[in-house]
């Protein structure tokens, strides 16, 4: 019985995480559904106290100002990362039901903001806590290409999901997770044995192709690699990771954290933050941004040898790709999902 309440709170924690319209909202919900699989180890306990110490000293001696909002925040994730624990499949299972159940209800949300008249990306608010589409495609690759496969869901039902993935990452023109995506489903879903299955994915492959070559996409997309060192991105991604590693030089504590934005602005880059999850942590944390990184790296890659399943293996190589294309801490909920997926990897 405690069992299934907990699948079904892990359930609403897969749907609320982005269905409120408010990131601290949906931030402070699962939060508060998180702490219901907290498991306070003594090792546990005293690893976080000290990483707190050190995230403490460390934004003390940052050169920027004390972001208190950012420093707790912080702390939450932490916390979350340290004691949350997925203990058995049925509640593995639960988490991507729910990411499964959120990405419809974003399916839902585009289909009523395209019914307007000259939508925009700032019109993209209901089941949306990001002001652009990119963390909410993050969101949707384990709703539609991830969950379907944990889930073993019927293959009508896979193909479907993966459908409106495609359409759903085209538009919203979110080229990395479009073509990670489609990798990812083509590896899970390979099956030489069974020939009709081979037939419907050649069939998939062809129009999810169709997409990805499409001007538009192959434009952005392969340009930028055709012409790497002149394309506009690649200038300023590759000028911000560089940045990262000179500020390091200049301090070596950092800024503090959630003053990344600020270095990146005064320095003339007109972001948020270094879509690269290195480069951001180096910028707010200096030297410890290092040992941050690289320890959640570590991490993922030890709970792949704990599990090691197709599945396993492309949520690690997903996760590890990404950050190095994007900030997995920007936005807090983003952070959720990745801790709850790296967590559930030795459970599903």
């Amino acid at each position: 019985m405690k069992t299934k309440i907990k699948s079904n709170l892990l359930l609403i924690l897969g749907v609320m995480s982005w269905a409120t319209g408010s990131v601290y909202i949906s931030a402070s919900i699962s939060l508060i559904i998180l702490l219901c699989f907290a498991r306070i180890k003594k090792s546990s306990l005293l690893l976080f106290i000290v990483m707190t110490i050190l995230l403490t000293v460390n934004n003390f001696f940052a050169v920027g100002p004390w972001n208190y909002f950012e420093y707790i925040q912080m702390l939450g994730l932490l916390f979350v990362f340290m004691f949350f624990r997925v203990i058995n499949s049925e509640i593995g299972n639960s988490i991507y039901r729910g990411f499964n159940l959120g990405s419809y209800l974003i399916t839902l949300g585009f289909i009523l903001l395209i019914a307007q008249s000259n939508p925009t990306q700032e019109d993209y608010r209901l089941f949306s806590v990001s002001g652009t589409y990119n963390y909410t495609s993050f969101y949707i690759y384990f709703g539609f290409i991830i969950a379907p496969y944990v889930l073993e869901k019927r293959l009508v039902f896979r193909i479907l999901d993966f459908l409106i993935f495609i359409m759903l990452t085209y538009f919203f023109a979110t080229r990395s997770i479009l073509v990670l995506g489609t990798l990812s489903y083509f590896i899970l879903n390979l099956s030489i044995k069974n020939k009709s299955l081979a037939v419907v994915n050649i069939i998939l492959l062809i129009f999810s192709l169709s997409f990805i070559v499409s001007p538009d996409v192959y434009i952005d997309l392969f340009y930028s690699i055709t012409n790497f060192s002149t394309d506009t991105s690649n200038i300023y991604r590759l000028g911000m990771f560089h940045l990262s590693f000179e500020s390091v030089w200049q301090n070596e504590f950092g800024w503090g954290i959630g003053n990344s934005a600020t270095i990146l602005s005064n320095s003339g880059f007109p972001f948020p933050h270094a879509h690269n999850t290195l480069a951001n942590w180096l910028l707010d944390f200096g030297l410890a941004g290092f040992l941050l990184y690289f320890s959640f790296i570590v991490y993922i890659i030890k709970l792949l040898f704990s599990n090691k399943s197709k599945v396993a293996f492309i949520v690690t190589l997903f996760l590890i790709a990404y950050s190095n294309i994007d900030a997995l801490q920007y936005n807090i909920l983003v952070s959720m999902t990745t801790i709850i997926t790296a967590k559930s990897i030795s459970k599903i």
